[in-house]
């Protein structure tokens, strides 16, 4: 799977309860989290079981990559992901990607979206030009409420302690 850049990826907090990921095998409920770690920036990875072995679950000797198709199938099943061909190879779109994903910046993938899928891109074709396609706005146009027409002034009198003690010089002044 390629990687360009480190990245973090917001697993769904909902998939604990999710009864999709519920009814799926434990071996597929260990897979899909870690396909989702490693999708890019708009849901997608390799659907090669020998890459998904290799990239997502290396260390895990219960999963081989012979079994990966038929994970990946009961994933698609329930409506988790999408296996689809592309010209060059087999692709895996992530279907609850956006609803979860809440990225500042999104690249394009290096693998075409599958049929009636919809890329929302974000990113820096050069340093002085953003592309930007499909992207949702998060912040409002205007604010809520107007901003203080004045700033706060600081005052230049030194702070009262806060601390009841009295000041070590008071104290050796005391002493004498």
């Amino acid at each position: 799977m390629r990687r360009a850049v480190a990245r973090g990826r917001m697993v769904p907090q909902s998939l604990s309860t999710d009864p999709r990921y519920g009814r799926l095998s434990l071996k597929a409920q260990v897979l899909y989290p870690l396909l989702w770690v490693n999708a890019d920036d708009q849901g997608r990875l390799s659907g090669d079981p020998d890459e998904i072995k290799y990239a997502a679950c290396p260390s895990i000797k219960e999963i081989t990559a012979d079994e990966v198709p038929d994970l990946l199938q009961q994933m698609e099943t329930k409506g988790l992901l999408k296996v689809y061909a592309t010209s060059k190879t087999m692709a895996i779109q992530m279907l609850d990607w956006w609803e979860v994903q809440k990225l500042q910046w999104a690249y394009p993938s290096g693998y075409p979206p599958p049929e009636g899928w919809q890329d929302r891109l974000r990113y820096h074709a050069s340093p002085t030009e953003i592309v930007t396609e499909n992207w949702q706005k998060s912040l409002p146009k205007e604010l809520p409420s107007a901003l203080p027409k004045e700033q706060p002034t600081t005052s230049n009198k030194p702070k009262a302690r806060l601390d009841p003690s009295p000041s070590p010089e008071k104290e050796r002044e005391k002493e004498k």
